[in-house]
């Protein structure tokens, strides 16, 4: 039977290359025998489908996954740890029972998951792993695909706990020769919710719904930064730093809520407020990660706030001030908060 699986990575970084061979089988069925072939790679499809939020597919026969949902998923994983290869299993005349199927997929996961080890990249994605305990969405599915090639959305809330060490990124496990008609053929599971306080599923399950219903308004915020592409593509310089700097700032409020931290009230700069936020919750200096971008997005609020007087400009750390007139110069306050969100959305 060929199997697949994906563990999906935050780092473009991360280099693109072969692992090596696998052959191992469960200690309580050395019968059946998972023979491996491990590699990085980019990510090789559209992942929407694997979001944190439950998505019912769409009633179009064509397209399965809203690209409105999260438009920067695809972005936010760009690498994957991927295996695929065979498993030999005795196949009866009644063919393979929920359970066995159920003990093929963990098992797949348990592979992929221990395979960073055995082939040694651990110390290259020591920033992939979770900080804190927390809740991921996770589902067995019987996965077709639509005539892009693309997976189904699901609509199963089900959840459950995860642990300090965990891999933070979503990813999947197919059995890829099992018809879905007969029977599901696929473990889904997501990015990791952080939940420091957490006690039982069924006494968490309302603040992780509350959660889910925050992270809906948190895509709708991505509203904002579409908007400062259309202000540009219009020639709209000041509209475009206005939607844009809107939209950094509606996302740092997000994450103070989600990581239970206070806004910063005081008068410190755009960037210095950042790092506070980061340093609150316990989360990686963006400073150290990306000080480019960083200083970017210090001078679009520089620019922002220049527009009280009727301008748009900003100055630089020389004290220089700089007259923002081109569509470029725009365009890189843009990017600037793109890249920031992609880095902060893949953070637990």
């Amino acid at each position: 039977m060929k199997v697949q699986a994906f563990q999906f990575f935050s780092r473009c970084s991360i280099p693109t290359t072969k692992l090596g061979k696998r052959e191992i089988s469960p200690k309580q069925h050395p019968e059946i025998k998972y023979r491996l072939n491990i590699g990085i790679e980019d990510k090789p499809f559209e992942i929407n489908f694997v979001q944190v939020i439950p998505s019912a597919p769409s009633i179009g026969a064509a397209q399965y996954v809203d690209p409105e949902v999260d438009v920067y998923m695809t972005r936010r994983w760009p690498k994957c740890l991927k295996i695929e290869g065979t498993i030999d299993v005795l196949v009866t005349s009644g063919g393979l029972s929920v359970e066995v199927i159920t003990q093929l997929l963990t098992f797949l996961r348990l592979c992929l998951w221990t395979s960073i080890n055995v082939t040694g990249i651990s110390n290259l994605i020591q920033d992939q792993y979770s900080r804190t305990i927390g809740y991921r969405r996770e589902y067995f599915d019987k996965q077709i695909f639509d005539i892009s090639g693309n997976r189904r959305p699901n609509s199963k809330g089900c959840y459950v706990p995860t642990e300090v060490g965990e891999l933070i990124g979503p990813g999947l496990a197919s059995l890829i020769d099992l018809d879905p008609f007969d029977n599901f053929n696929e473990l889904v599971w997501s990015s990791i919710i952080p939940f420091p306080n957490r006690s039982s599923l069924a006494a968490d399950l309302p603040r992780i719904r509350e959660i889910s219903a925050a992270i809906r308004k948190h895509y709708n915020s991505y509203n904002e930064l579409a908007d400062a592409n259309h202000h540009l593509s219009d020639s709209d310089l000041k509209g475009a730093v206005r939607s844009a700097a809107s939209a950094i700032d509606a996302i740092l409020r997000y994450y103070c809520e989600l990581w239970n931290v206070s806004f910063p009230k005081t008068n410190k700069s755009f960037d210095e407020k950042i790092e506070d936020v980061l340093l609150s919750a316990r989360k990686p200096s963006y400073r150290v990660m990306d000080p480019n971008n960083l200083q970017n997005i210090l001078y679009l609020y520089r620019c922002r706030n220049s527009m009280h007087e009727g301008d748009c400009y900003y100055n630089n750390d020389s004290e220089q001030r700089i007259v923002v007139r081109s569509k470029i110069q725009v365009q890189d306050f843009i990017s600037a908060v793109e890249n920031f969100i992609i880095w902060i959305d893949s953070l637990v």
